[in-house]
């Protein structure tokens, strides 16, 4: 059965390889540093802004948890200062044991793309079961890894699933091809990042590299 999630994204994220506005680039450092762990003022808000519109007085009913990282340090240091902030300024239940790491995984520019990025997740049943998940990340874009965690979330007893991510990948070559079937824009760009998308100062994140685009995904051949 396809199940269709609602997200929400509090910016944009334009790949590098488009020339970007002062505040394109902004967004952009604002998405690196919270993959680092430095999660910003203007993130922090912004994300309690948005939780406290999903979860109104209902806080008791929700449970707030992270898609993991390719590693359990990567995950604890990405999310674990965020996930104390967002208990203290939400009032709602935070878990980063909710969905885990069950191992870690190598990097996928060692092994290669995987049919199932979620595959090395696994889902504490207890603490998920009759709750309404956040599911938070840094970027959505293709959305494999979230629909992946909130299928594993929903088949563990949660009610529903509802992500929020820093930034939405935006594809500024979409063009419909008014021929009655639109491509999807994000369907065809990388799942998190491109790896031509990092400043020589920052180091990427393994997870970074799944479902790099392949040409022929555009032009057919």
């Amino acid at each position: 059965m396809n199940t269709t999630y609602s997200t929400h994204a509090l910016m944009e994220y334009l790949p590098t390889r488009y020339t970007a506005t002062p505040q394109q680039q902004a967004d952009r450092n604002e998405v690196y540093r919270f993959k680092d762990g430095n999660c910003s003022t203007r993130v922090l808000d912004g994300l309690v802004s948005e939780i406290n519109k999903i979860t109104g007085t209902n806080k008791d009913r929700y449970l707030i948890c992270f898609i993991p990282a390719s590693t359990a340090a990567k995950t604890r240091t990405r999310f674990q200062q965020l996930a104390a902030n967002l208990r203290n300024r939400t009032g709602c239940n935070v878990s980063l044991t909710g969905i885990h790491n069950a191992y870690d995984r190598e990097s996928a520019i060692v092994t290669g793309k995987t049919d199932n990025p979620t595959a090395s997740f696994c889902v504490n049943d207890d603490e998920v079961r009759g709750k309404k998940i956040i599911l938070i990340d840094d970027v959505i874009t293709r959305g494999r890894s979230f629909n992946g965690c909130a299928a594993k979330l929903m088949a563990a007893g949660a009610t529903s699933v509802e992500g929020l991510f820093v930034a939405k990948t935006i594809n500024p070559d979409y063009i419909s091809h008014g021929c009655g079937y639109d491509f999807e824009p994000d369907y065809f760009n990388e799942d998190e990042f491109d790896p031509r998308d990092y400043d020589e100062c920052y180091e990427p994140d393994p997870e970074d590299f799944y479902d790099e685009p392949d040409p022929s995904d555009y032009y057919g051949f």
